[in-house]
């Protein structure tokens, strides 16, 4: 008895395994953002931030040659800090909201992505993505990992 009322054992058990499933569901959720925030970061500077070698034949004077040339989707590398600096947050929940952060700490980052004036000639920056294509190129991946635990994104 509590407070002059029966608890009934069923009921406890009911709760106890509420609680556990709740808690199994986050822990389902923060893996998932994990796993999302990973693939992204990683073809974020596999694909967009690194430079690729590509071999050519090229005919040159009558000879055929063959030649390589380094190809960059985004960004041409030049120093790899901002590649480098590519991470994520660990999750985090807001009310009913689960989120998880990824990016750059490197101040022109932001630029790159959003695009940018050039201070001293005024010229338009046209943007360079790295972050958003990455996810969209695997965003089927993600869907169905949040699928599998029954969450819609």
């Amino acid at each position: 008895m509590v407070d002059g009322f029966r608890v009934d054992s069923r009921w406890e058990r009911l709760v106890s395994r509420m609680r556990r499933a709740v808690y199994f569901r986050e822990a389902n959720i923060r893996s998932a953002l994990i796993y999302a925030a990973e693939i992204v970061v990683t073809t974020s500077k596999k694909e967009y931030l690194s430079a690729k070698e590509e071999k050519i034949t090229s005919i040159i004077e009558g000879k055929k040659k063959e030649i390589s040339i380094f190809t960059v989707k985004a960004l041409a590398v030049r120093t790899g800090r901002l590649r480098s600096s590519m991470t994520r947050s660990a999750p985090h929940k807001s009310g009913r909201t689960h989120f998880i952060e990824v990016g750059t700490n490197v101040n022109y980052g932001r630029f790159w992505e959003q695009g940018f004036v050039h201070w001293p000639s005024g010229r338009w920056m046209p943007p360079r993505k790295f972050i958003e294509p990455s996810l969209r190129d695997n965003y089927e991946k993600i869907r169905k990992r949040f699928e599998k635990i029954g969450v819609g994104i």
